[in-house]
């Protein structure tokens, strides 16, 4: 009996830890927004754009957010321009248009490709026969990426601090640099900051 009882009392503690936490079908995030989303990309400039945008009615504009992947392990390629396709369209469809800063590799970060991909919606923003002239609000633009990526937005953030209202660190932080060397220097950004990570990831604590 007392077996029974500690077998019944342990189902009892699995069963309602499982049930006080939220079904995912029942999440608010679970449904996209009212929009419905246009997926484009523009191969003339290297590496491929790849953008989400509201398919939105005539006078409607949308803040703007750029987003760089993290980057590959050595002789890895998982990463790739569509592994964050779920979440930046279901962004996108509560009227956000999401730049894809389409870089999953290594090395210095520089920003270089942040800078690029700028280049390019600048050049599209004041194009009239592009849609990004008409869709795109310039007064609300926010940057951010995973890992490397959020390094990476943040080497663009040096230079671009008066241009950008927000930043977005997934599981990110600015680089430290080597014994302070190439250190990201933001400290006078005024902006909106956002640090999202896992609650067991101890590589991108709130403190870093």
């Amino acid at each position: 009996m007392t077996r029974f009882l500690l077998i019944s009392a342990f189902q009892l503690l699995i069963l309602s830890s499982v049930f006080a936490q939220i079904a995912p079908t029942d999440s608010p995030y679970y449904q996209d927004g009212s929009y419905q989303v246009i997926a484009d990309s523009d191969a003339s400039i290297n590496p491929t754009v790849f953008t989400f945008r509201p398919d939105a009615q005539a006078g409607e504009t949308f803040p703007v957010f750029f987003f760089q992947l993290g980057a590959n392990g050595i002789g890895s390629s998982v990463i790739n321009e569509n592994t964050y396709d779920l979440y930046l369209e279901h962004l996108a469809s509560f009227g956000y248009i999401v730049i894809v800063v389409n870089s999953a590799t290594g090395g210095f970060p520089n920003g270089a490709v942040y800078e690029d991909i700028y280049d390019w919606y600048l050049d599209k923003l004041s194009d009239s026969n592009h849609w990004m002239s008409s869709l795109a609000n310039p007064a609300s633009v926010a940057i951010g990426g995973h890992s490397l990526g959020g390094v990476q937005a943040t080497a663009f953030l040096e230079n671009h601090q008066t241009e950008i209202g927000g930043i977005v660190y997934f599981a990110s932080y600015p680089s430290q640099g080597f014994l302070g060397i190439g250190a990201h220097n933001v400290s006078g950004y005024s902006g909106t900051v956002l640090s999202i990570a896992g609650t067991e990831d101890e590589d991108s604590t709130p403190a870093e």
